[in-house]
């Protein structure tokens, strides 16, 4: 927009403003609304459409997530409907949070544009810890139909997000100082799991942590009903490592061959390297050599790895996704 045009708005506004009518008001209105705020609004919508809707029901709340120079860009806001689809189609509003009689729930799947003149009246601003979680499920719905604007605010993961890092997905537990405790999401049914719906499920056996710094995406969430049953099935000493044997050290079979590297045990699952799979190279390309055993009965510890071959195993399953706290 030229200077010329910018200064020509800015001109009109104070004009409108100094009118006793709704315009007048409806500029007030807009030179004090903010991103984030709460604001009813006449429904922007074509008239012929507008007269078939009651008329006390004309004037809706919006959630505005951009403001331009002469309208505003929201989510429209309802005390009654609720999109229907994933958690992330829809935000909620909790009246006890708010002060509020009633919920209010946003659509997210779609975004209004809102001209200056409709504009009515301001009604309250969505807290920060909101509007985070907000752009969480934008995140995730732009991959679908959402769109690109978000609040200026900083998201933070937590229990129940599923995200994308490193070329996998898992599901967030827990949030640690500085690091995620994940489990991974598979499409075929692992032998200790819980189902996730959409035909995925974690695999319980693969606990582990990525640090918070690494870069990731939001691919989904889930409620407080799941993290529950994660919890459950994890046991306080599934997430802390234990240790047989040091690790790196070598596992060796009755025959003297080299079979696997122990690395520790979780709640009496022993994490370990296949050897085989790893000096050969014969391993699948969405697997890694991180591997599992219920028990090292017939094996005998050889020896430990070099440190450079134990950094370059451990490394190669950072790169995979397996971020390992040995």
């Amino acid at each position: 927009m030229s200077f010329i045009t910018k200064l020509f708005t800015k001109l009109k506004y104070f004009f409108l403003k100094l009118l006793p009518d709704k315009k007048g008001q409806a500029i007030k209105v807009f030179n004090t609304v903010n991103v984030g705020d709460v604001v009813y609004c006449l429904m922007p919508l074509d008239d012929h459409i507008l007269r078939k809707i009651e008329k006390d029901h004309r004037v809706r709340p919006y959630v505005i997530i951009d403001k331009k120079d002469d309208h505003l860009i929201g989510f429209q806001c309802s005390t009654s409907y609720i999109p229907k689809g994933p958690k992330y189609y829809s935000h909620t509003l909790y009246a006890s949070k708010y002060l509020k009689k009633r919920d209010s729930y946003i659509d997210l799947t779609k975004t209004c544009v809102i001209p200056y003149q409709n504009i009515r009246s301001y009604f309250e601003t969505v807290s920060l810890d909101d509007q985070a979680t907000i752009n969480k499920k934008l995140d995730i719905l732009a991959k679908k139909r959402g769109t690109d604007l978000r609040f200026d605010v900083k998201t933070v993961p937590c229990s129940g997000d599923v995200i994308e890092a490193n070329g996998r997905t898992y599901y967030v537990h827990e949030i640690k100082v500085g690091r995620m405790v994940v489990i991974p999401t598979v499409n075929q049914r692992p032998r200790n799991y819980i189902y996730l719906k959409n035909g995925f499920y974690l695999d319980m056996k693969k606990v582990t942590t990525i640090r918070l710094d690494t870069p990731f995406e939001y691919v989904g969430m889930y409620g407080r009903a799941y993290h529950d049953a994660v919890s459950r099935r994890l046991e306080d000493s599934v997430l802390r490592p234990k240790h047989r044997f040091k690790t790196g050290t070598i596992m060796s079979d009755d025959k003297g061959n080299d079979v696997l590297v122990y690395l520790y045990t979780l709640n009496g699952i022993h994490q370990v390297v296949d050897l085989t799979a790893y000096f050969t190279g014969q391993v699948e390309k969405e697997l890694t050599y991180l591997s599992t055993c219920n028990t090292l009965d017939g094996l005998t510890p050889n020896g430990t790895l070099v440190k450079e071959q134990l950094d370059q195993i451990l490394q190669y399953l950072k790169e995979n996704g397996y971020t390992l706290e040995v």
